[in-house]
């Protein structure tokens, strides 16, 4: 076995007779550690750095959103279409007897239907759904299947996931009222029309307004706000509201940037708008689903008119559509007899005392506050 000592003489001898290799040996060794150590602190510090940005940044964080659904069980559930039918009959009693009080006729089998027909599918026998539209339908499910409240059950829901904050918002036309009324954009005068081609390169970017719109919890929306500006309005005053980029620039009069427009183009041109829409006001145009119906009447009855058919035979009571943008539908004819006027009069207290809305026009002012 080799001692100390001479270990010691052996190495001096070899660095004596090989010293360029031992040189060689030295630097290389000391290079394969400077990269091993500097490789791992590399290593490190990447990881520490995107554990720093998964803690400040939004990697961890998502939002989801949920909406109520009506459960099949209550839909199926015999109380409540039981209910459903009872109401209805009620209802239709309660009609019979006041349009007999006021001498006018009244078709039960005019009523919109608590079930309707559904498709079989192939090879099963057919059936039928409650019609959820049903105003009938509605009050029983409200009676017999009460709501939970949606705060409590998103928050039972979403405990197991470090839920941070609950936000609540609507569309402003809500769900379970279809097209009971429509807010159509006012441009230059002019209401602007539904585009055909709905959300394709064509169409109106302020045609989706109202349809598309929505509200939600201003604590969401006070980082998009254009600074100095508020999202709160007193009464009377223009409401406030975040238009889309596309949208804006319509307002405004500029033409969307091209497809090859640059990031410095873009830049500026958010610049620019954010200056030029600062509480920039616009109109909408409200009416409601018998406003609607009406103006439907006056463009059928302008129509049959202008096509002169033979035999045509202008009806006594003829409509016309107002001459600038949301303007109520007026009577341009009324050749009716006294008896047929008092007649329209019952049936408008009819309606009106079963919950039909007189016709409602009217236009809604908005301001700009800040963009999306």
């Amino acid at each position: 076995m080799i001692g100390l000592r001479d270990n010691v003489t052996l190495a001096v001898t070899k660095l004596r007779s090989r010293r360029i290799r031992l040189i060689v040996t030295l630097i290389v060794s000391g290079l394969l550690f400077a990269v091993l150590v500097a490789g791992s602190l590399i290593v490190r510090g990447t990881f520490a750095s995107l554990e720093s940005f998964a803690k400040d940044g939004f990697s961890t964080r998502f939002m989801t959103m949920t909406q109520p659904v009506v459960s099949s069980a209550s839909m199926d559930d015999p109380k409540v279409i039981k209910r459903a039918e009872d109401l209805q009959k009620e209802l239709v009693a309660k009609k019979t007897a006041e349009a007999k009080r006021l001498g006018i006729q009244y078709d039960a089998a005019s009523e919109m239907p608590v079930r309707n027909e559904e498709s079989p599918e192939p090879g099963s026998a057919k059936g039928s759904v409650l019609n959820l539209n049903h105003p009938m339908v509605r009050q029983a499910m409200k009676e017999l299947t009460p709501a939970a409240d949606p705060v409590t059950t998103v928050r039972n829901a979403a405990k197991d996931y470090g839920l941070k904050a609950i936000y609540r918002g609507s569309r402003f036309v809500p769900e379970d009222q279809g097209n009971s009324y429509e807010f159509v954009a006012i441009h230059k005068g002019k209401e602007v029309a539904a585009s055909q081609n709905f959300g394709g390169p064509d169409s109106d970017a302020l045609a989706t307004f109202g349809t598309m719109s929505q509200t939600l919890d201003n604590s969401l929306l006070e980082p998009f706000t254009l600074e100095g500006l508020s999202l709160k309005a007193a009464a009377g005053e223009p409401v406030p509201i975040l238009a889309p980029m596309d949208a804006a620039e319509k307002l405004v009069g500029l033409e969307q940037l091209p497809r090859t427009a640059t990031a410095a183009d873009k830049l500026a041109r958010l610049k620019e708008m954010r200056e030029k829409v600062r509480n920039l006001p616009f109109e909408v145009c409200y009416r409601n689903s018998a406003a609607m119906e009406l103006r439907q009447t006056a463009k059928q009855q302008a129509a049959e008119a202008a096509a002169k058919r033979e035999g045509y035979v202008a009806p006594a009571l003829m409509y016309a559509e107002g001459g600038g943008a949301c303007s109520p539908v007026t009577v341009s004819r009324d050749t009716r007899s006294a008896e047929e006027k008092a007649l329209e009069a019952k049936q408008t207290e009819f309606d009106a005392k079963f919950g039909k809305a007189a016709p409602q026009t009217a236009v809604v002012k908005f301001r700009i506050v800040g963009l999306l």
